[in-house]
């Protein structure tokens, strides 16, 4: 009977993630709710969870005392029910971990504290919680993300609370004796060393502000001093090229550089990072162990083989793996909130892509679709080195999309949705077929306008190599057109009124020919510096 007592009160996760019941479709729909609603659906089902869970442990409790055993098969299949929802909700919950959703979550985060500090509202109730100095001080993450005006708000907020002193604000938040918390912070914001290394004491259990140790190269070149036990800021060790003997703090709520590290050998990483992990010399991953979970960026930029390398399942950040040629045995996490950089990769062949990359997908080095299975959701999409559209199948909707090496639009069916398209190889659009809206068009290839059929609805658009308009129509709704190579406004068609500017070569003789075919343009074409 103690035996399902302590199986029913230990939710392992571990165990039960394969049996979880979301689908990637749920998944999806899910990212695609505001951020308000995301949080109403996993607040509730965090709460049915703990009913769930306590009803469980009253029914335990009871058996324990009764030691009547008839409704065990249930019991257990309702501790199950409980295991995989949690395995649900954290899948849930790691997902909706986006660039744009930090941004969101931080900046209501900093308005309320702030409000809490200075609005008149607040007056009789300013103490910040424990969670609020957690959250300023940047002890569990690095504050990532913020929009321009969040920046100026959070330096008000530490130059006030920083008045009843750092180490007496840290220790209140975190249960941690003054005596034991370090910082060489100066100022409110800007982070400064002071002329002392006390962080470097032994018996420090956390230091507030970032550590800047680039001159180190071993471990011996610390001699006497030790890191902090806790870094709630960075720590550059962007100089050591072996962790033999290398002790790291068991957290870095910011980035954690080791730039030049050659091998893993003595490497044990912090069992929490809130920011980038640079590991940009390592060549191999032999060795490596990663979190599971990462909130910032991963840089392995000199891996040559994705052999012995376990990747985290969710980077919240940027994965940079551009040193791959081939994606043999690579398995890339779930999620990618930054960029994913395969730009080395020479085939799509064994290569997996997750659905969900919040930023951009980088494959410069493909000149064939083939085997290319692309995300449903990317933002930007950069795939400079194709030369040929066959068998390549876009996402509905991309902030960006590069193609600039394809000549020709044969097979290229384009997303219905694009905010900036270039193709700046293209040398016919006879077959160019574009979106009806697009906020930025690149083709800078075309030598004439002939065949090109420009959409209603569209933004800024570089005709830069065009000499010969051939039948060009502008849209009444266009942005900014740069011809800066035309010669002749011959066979040009534009609307009676135009939105934006028309640029033209720095040429006397151009100018007159263009205000003397469309007089009532004139305010409308500039010279292109």
């Amino acid at each position: 009977m103690e035996n399902l007592k302590t199986q029913t009160n230990t939710q392992n996760l571990e165990s039960d993630k394969s049996a979880a019941l979301l689908t990637q479709d749920e998944i999806s729909s899910f990212r695609k709710l505001p951020i308000t609603e995301r949080r109403k659906k996993t607040e509730a089902e965090l709460n049915e969870i703990t009913d769930l869970n306590n009803e469980l442990k009253e029914v335990v409790q009871k058996i324990n005392i009764t030691g009547d055993i008839t409704n065990i098969e249930e019991i257990k299949k309702k501790d199950k029910e409980v295991k995989m929802r949690i395995a649900d909700l954290q899948e849930l919950i790691d997902v909706g971990n986006s660039y744009e959703d930090t941004k969101e979550i931080n900046k209501q985060k900093i308005s309320d504290i702030y409000d809490k500090c200075f609005s008149p509202f607040h007056a009789f109730s300013r103490k910040l919680s424990k969670d609020d100095l957690r959250f300023i001080y940047e002890i569990d993450f690095y504050i990532r993300n913020l929009y321009s005006g969040d920046v100026d708000k959070i330096n008000r907020i530490r130059k006030k609370v920083n008045k009843k002193g750092i180490e007496a604000n840290i220790s209140f938040a975190t249960g941690i004796p003054e005596e034991q918390i370090s910082t060489n912070i100066v100022d409110s914001f800007y982070q400064t060393l002071t002329p002392t290394d006390n962080f470097l004491s032994d018996g420090i259990k956390i230091h507030y502000g970032n550590i800047d140790l680039y001159m180190y190269k071993t471990a011996s070149d610390f001699g006497e001093k030790v890191l902090p036990e806790n870094v709630a800021g960075c720590l550059n060790l962007s100089g050591i090229t072996s962790a033999i003997g290398l002790k790291l703090p068991k957290s870095v709520s910011g980035y954690l550089d080791l730039y030049s590290l050659q091998s893993t050998d003595g490497l044990k990483l912090p069992e929490h990072m809130g920011g980038d992990l640079k590991l940009n010399c390592l060549t191999s991953a032999k060795g490596l162990v990663l979190p599971e979970n990462m909130n910032g960026g991963l840089s392995l930029e000199s891996i040559k083989s994705a052999d012995d390398l376990k990747l985290p399942k969710n980077i919240s950040g940027s994965l940079d793996l551009r040193g791959l040629k081939s994606a043999n045995n690579l398995k890339l996490p779930d999620y990618i909130g930054g960029n994913l950089n395969l730009s080395n990769l020479e085939s799509a062949k064994d290569l997996n892509l997750p659905e969900i990359i919040d930023g951009g997908l980088l494959l410069y080095g493909l000149t064939s679709a083939e085997d290319l299975k692309l995300p449903k959701h990317v933002k930007r999409l950069i795939l400079n080195g194709l030369v040929s559209a066959v068998d390549l199948k876009l996402p509905e909707k991309m902030d960006e999309l590069s193609l600039n090496s394809l000549e020709t639009a044969i097979h290229l069916k384009l997303p219905e949705h694009i905010d900036i398209l270039q193709l700046n190889s293209l040398n016919d659009a006879s077959d160019l077929k574009l979106p009806e809206n697009i906020k930025e068009l690149e083709l800078r290839g075309l030598k004439s306008g002939y065949g090109l059929k420009l959409p209603e609805h569209i933004g800024k658009v570089d005709l830069s190599g065009i000499y010969a308009a051939n039948g060009l129509k502008i849209p009444e709704d266009a942005g900014d057109i740069i011809l800066t190579h035309i010669l002749s406004p011959d066979n040009l068609i534009l609307p009676d009124k135009l939105k934006g500017d028309i640029y033209l070569p720095n040429s006397a003789e151009v100018f007159s020919k263009f205000i003397e075919k469309f007089p009532q343009h004139k305010d409308k074409f500039k010279a292109y510096n």
